[in-house]
């Protein structure tokens, strides 16, 4: 019976983070408590797993921990999000994020032979340009609309992205490696926070922006390690960011 409920937690804490997002549309004066409140079961339905299966419990919070920013960073957002697009949006992803974690952890720790090689990690990696663009709409958006002081992301950006380097350095990488890292991504989330905060461009575009900075350092990591991808491939990959970088800056209305 408990290895029952334990299968099917997965779909009922992701029930509960779309039904959280309902809530928190029909009762906006209710923020953040609704989000609050789903966040804690997210977080108790990992500690429940970690509980049954007690193997590398450090590595594991190690792995929850970028999901559990993206969660942080999304429940932000919720104050901005006026657009019927954008509330489904953010309510399927408070349905499918914690359903795909959860899934995944429960393959990890109960049946390994069906867990996908490094999905966590891989999907980790993900959330680093995924909590960038939240931090950077949100950043910029609090400060424009409710006036809010733009060192909350000047203390918060760097700490966010500092620790999500750190946490997503190669398996293979040794502790001072894993320190480089996190000063490396501190001093890119401190200089991304100031750019966001000091360029006349629309929300979105602050999103972008603070995405593609925060993670052409993470893809240039990968070149590190075999298999390493062909030269042609990363000339490739280098034109097609600046290209888009430099659209975005064109093509934004400037204030």
């Amino acid at each position: 019976m408990k290895r029952l409920l334990l299968r099917a937690l997965p779909w009922i804490v992701a029930v509960m983070g779309a039904l959280s997002a309902y809530l928190q549309f029909l009762f906006p004066l209710s923020y953040p408590w609704p989000l609050v409140i789903f966040f804690l079961i997210y977080v108790g339905a990992a500690v429940l797993f970690l509980v049954e299966n007690k193997k590398d419990v450090m590595q594991t919070v190690l792995q929850i921990l970028p999901s559990c920013f993206f969660l942080l960073a999304l429940g932000i957002t919720f104050l901005l999000t006026e657009a019927l697009f954008a509330r489904w949006l953010v309510t399927l992803l408070l349905f499918l994020i914690p359903l795909l974690m959860l899934e995944l952890l429960y393959l990890a720790l109960f049946e390994s032979f069906r867990y996908p090689v490094n999905a966590i990690s891989r999907i980790n990696i993900a959330f680093i340009p995924a909590v960038a663009f939240l931090l950077g709409v949100s950043g910029s958006g609090l400060n424009v609309f409710l006036r809010i002081s733009p060192f909350y992301s000047l203390i918060i950006f760097p700490v966010v992205i500092g620790l999500l380097y750190d946490i997503t350095a190669h398996p293979t990488a040794d502790g001072r490696h894993r320190i480089r890292w996190g000063v490396l991504g501190t001093v890119i989330g401190l200089q991304t926070a100031i750019l966001i905060l000091l360029l006349p461009v629309p929300l979105v575009a602050h999103g972008v922006i603070a995405a593609i900075l925060v993670s052409v350092p993470i893809r240039v990591r990968r070149y590190a390690y075999q298999p390493t991808p062909s030269k042609k491939h990363a000339w490739f990959e280098s034109g097609a960011v600046l290209i888009f970088f430099l659209t975005i800056l064109l093509i934004s209305p400037w204030a």
